[in-house]
């Protein structure tokens, strides 16, 4: 069994979701890409404050199984959080 991690509440929680997936890449098969602030305040990705370009190097090295993306709550229709958020993903290299 793997552990998810979500580099949001890895943010949240004070630490560097890069440096926290270096440290526990052993353990974890999947990632949650989630953006916002605190708050908790979420948000499409890339409007946040989370590293996300980061996360996905660091993610990516390691040989991630999956990377989700998740939004808990938005102020958009879903289809358009859905659409700017696809658009980040793609302008960072997804």
């Amino acid at each position: 069994m793997q552990l998810n991690i979500d580099v949001y509440w890895v943010t949240i929680g004070g630490e560097d979701p890069a440096e926290f997936i270096e440290r526990y890449h052993e353990r974890a098969g999947y990632y949650h890409f989630k953006d916002g602030a605190p708050g908790p305040t979420f948000t499409e990705l890339g409007r946040g404050t989370v590293d996300l370009v980061a996360a996905r190097e660091a993610a990516l090295k390691y040989g991630a199984q999956w990377i989700v993306y998740e939004q808990d709550r938005t102020g958009l229709e879903p289809s358009e959080a859905v659409a700017a958020s696809l658009a980040y993903l793609r302008e960072i290299g997804f």
